[in-house]
């Protein structure tokens, strides 16, 4: 249950990233680290997954693949920052994480 208040937070703040931003410009790269998923359960993968896809499809001008695209972006940036879930995570680098992983899945610099 803990789990899923955690994941309920970070994806509530992720989506509101998404679609109250006005304008997305590409942004330099994060420097990306290699994935540890050692402390990421598949089931706590495919949660934020499938919480990611549920949130992210609220927006219709995003194809399913664009959002497919966009959640493993996220999940990837989140298991290379994070060993484990958690829902207190630095705000900064979750706007920067979804703005650059929007643009990539999508490659528009902008919401739709």
């Amino acid at each position: 249950m803990n789990i899923n208040i955690k994941w309920l937070a970070f994806i509530l703040c992720i989506s509101l990233i998404i679609f109250s931003c006005n304008n997305l410009t590409k942004k330099e790269s994060i420097v990306e680290t290699p994935i540890n998923k050692s402390n990421w359960t598949k089931t706590e993968e495919k949660a934020f997954f499938d919480s990611c896809l549920k949130e992210a499809s609220v927006n219709p001008n995003y194809t399913e693949l664009e959002i497919k695209d966009y959640c493993n972006c996220t999940l990837n940036q989140m298991m290379s920052k994070y060993n484990e879930p958690t829902s207190s995570f630095d705000r900064k680098w979750a706007n920067e994480v979804s703005e650059n992983c929007l643009f990539e899945a999508t490659g528009s610099k902008a919401i739709r």
